[in-house]
């Protein structure tokens, strides 16, 4: 009985789990997309901003204003980029410090976006693009920390956890009342089973210690006759 209403509730608590796990998994990943895209068109506004100030003195790169400053010229800041020329040349944040973004030449038109954990071990999502400017190819690879945006996803986790134990333990407690009165017929059976079990077992011990017939109390079943 125990082990029976063990079951129900057991089952119960995964039905729970199961049908609240699937749409939480699958929120969470298009938020932590939709997050990601935000990011990366933000990233994107920057690369281009970077492009058109791009310009070559002297066969030299350099960049212009209106070149993005601000969080990129403070060190570490959490926003970066990387500019690749396709002779070599390179142009570098000076947030990078003294630090390396991973950086791979792109044919113009490409794209990439990924997350990358190289940096200082910070979680940094990274947008790689190559462009096409006076005959060169560029390719230019920013990157934004994403730390706060992996704090928010852990605390929503924290909260879902959280949320789902509550609606276990609302909605089990009275289904767990539930199958407790709806079993106890069944238990008050087993009980009675019991009790007719004890007493055949008492009657068969009574005659069998009084010798046959002359115990007293205790009758033996009729003997068949053949006609």
């Amino acid at each position: 009985m125990i082990s029976l209403r063990r079951q129900l509730w057991s089952n119960g608590v995964l039905s729970i789990l199961g049908l609240s796990l699937m749409p939480w998994l699958s929120g969470r990943w298009l938020l932590q997309q939709g997050l990601y895209q935000q990011v990366g068109g933000r990233l994107a506004h920057d690369a281009e901003t970077l492009l058109g100030g791009l310009t070559w003195s002297d066969g030299k790169p350099r960049l212009l204003q209106p070149a993005p400053a601000g969080v990129y010229e403070q060190p570490r800041s959490g926003h970066y980029f990387v500019i690749l020329l396709d002779d070599g040349s390179v142009l570098r944040s000076r947030s990078l410090w003294d630090e390396q973004l991973p950086v791979s030449g792109l044919p113009a038109g490409s794209t990439s976006v990924e997350t990358d954990q190289s940096l200082a071990g910070q979680a940094v999502l990274l947008r790689r693009a190559g462009y096409s400017k006076q005959g060169r190819t560029v390719t230019i690879v920013m990157g934004e920390e994403i730390e706060t945006v992996e704090e928010v996803m852990e605390r929503l986790d924290i909260a879902f956890l959280v949320l789902t134990v509550l609606a276990v333990v609302l909605f089990m407690s009275p289904q767990g009342l539930a199958i407790r009165r709806i079993l106890s017929p069944l238990g008050e059976v087993r009980i009675q089973l019991q009790q007719l079990a004890q007493g055949g077992q008492t009657g068969h011990r009574c005659c069998g210690a009084a010798g046959g017939a002359a115990a007293a109390g205790c009758t033996q079943p009729p003997a068949l006759t053949r006609q």
